[in-house]
């Protein structure tokens, strides 16, 4: 009862080893991570995304293994995609707008598994 008052009635299905627990991780990182970039301050620095994107990393691991072989497997693998690409454009110091690009393909990325889920 204490825990369903206080917001921690997640259930089940939302552990991180879950599917829908694992896209929770994943979209909430994604989130923090597109915050950053996309703030009028933000300049392009040599740290990677921190434990954002080891929590996607390790998210994405436990969202491919269960949605393979799904309808969802494609755009899963774009998703992958778009956060390895924003990773290495992030590591590499790569310009700003390049940086903020890629963030909003993630986040496209991100929105096109939910709508779908």
């Amino acid at each position: 009862m204490v825990a369903a008052l206080s917001g921690c009635a997640g259930g089940a299905s939302q552990l991180p080893h879950t599917k829908s627990g694992a896209f929770m991780m994943i979209e909430g990182s994604a989130n923090d991570i597109v915050s950053t970039i996309m703030r009028p301050n933000y300049k392009p620095s040599s740290r990677d995304m921190g434990t954002d994107s080891d929590r996607i990393g390790l998210a994405l691991t436990t969202f491919i293994k269960e949605t393979e072989g799904t309808a969802l497997a494609p755009d899963v693998t774009n998703l992958k995609s778009r956060f390895e690409e924003l990773e290495k454009l992030t590591a590499s110091r790569a310009p700003l707008e390049k940086q903020r690009n890629a963030a909003k393909a993630l986040q496209d990325a991100v929105a096109a598994v939910k709508a779908k889920l």
